[in-house]
């Protein structure tokens, strides 16, 4: 299928794509013309991502189970994508590891300190080690090519204290360094940038009561839509950000820049 728009004849790579940001991402960056690789550590949920992607925008999608964590895993994974594409002109890290262990839940209770080594490995390889593998085998040919995006997901919890997230705020601050360290390094050919969203959910609407004390710190006094977080990556993704590298976009209602 050909398709017209800022992304058409490119090929998108995104973790954690079967809901919310990855999900909405997806969807935009299909409907400006990408073909995509998508991934996900659950089967399930992945493959009705990619049947619902195919079905709303008729790109090519292929789905692959990774979890961000593992490091061979992500290799596989820019294997696989390079297998059936070719090529890969986008990586999205967005793969979120909040839920998966005790210690990234406001309500957590713990503090860095007290925090178990695990969840600090958990962060590390989820954020830094599982990412980083994603990019080697795609890095050179981005290269070659002269060009590429790349665009890691922050959290404002890396700009702002949120209670009982500190390994998660940490290792993605870890993220957010390398972003900048790698945008130096690639330059001028290969893009690398972040986006920070604030409290977010897919529909835009109130949907854990969790969220509910967060609002009050944010000046727009609403929660964010996956919607929007998507198209300031599709503003990553595209040449309408060519002269934009090292950078992070927060969309987050405000609450960092006015905190």
């Amino acid at each position: 299928m050909t398709a017209a728009g800022p992304l058409a004849g490119q090929i998108a790579l995104i973790t954690g794509a079967s809901k919310n940001i990855g999900f909405a991402t997806a969807s935009a960056f299909a409907h400006a013309g990408a073909d995509l690789v998508i991934s996900s550590s659950t089967a399930d949920t992945l493959q009705e991502a990619a049947d619902r992607l195919r079905e709303q925008t008729g790109r090519r999608v292929l789905p692959v189970v990774a979890d961000a964590r593992d490091a061979a895993a992500m290799t596989d994974l820019a294997h696989e994508g390079l297998s059936e594409f070719g090529r890969i002109d986008i990586v999205m890290n967005n793969a979120l590891l909040v839920g998966k262990n005790p210690l990234q839940q406001t309500d957590s209770g713990q503090s860095v300190l007290e925090a178990p080594a695990e969840l600090w490995t958990d962060g590390i390889d989820g954020y830094i080690h599982g990412p980083l593998a994603l990019l080697r085998p795609v890095v050179p040919i981005m290269r070659e090519n002269g060009r590429g995006s790349i665009i890691n997901v922050l959290s404002t919890a890396v700009f702002s204290i949120v209670d009982g997230m500190g390994v998660y705020a940490v290792t993605k601050a870890a993220m957010w360094s390398w972003t900048q360290y790698l945008a130096a390094e690639l330059a001028p050919d290969v893009r690398v940038n972040a986006i920070s969203p604030g409290t977010v959910s897919a529909s835009g609407e109130l949907e854990n009561e969790g969220h509910r004390p967060l609002l009050a710190k944010v000046p727009m006094r609403r929660m964010g839509a996956a919607a929007e977080c998507a198209r300031a990556a599709l503003f990553l993704a595209s040449e309408a950000s060519s002269y934009t590298t090292g950078q992070v976009l927060h969309v987050d209602g405000g609450r960092v820049a006015l905190k």
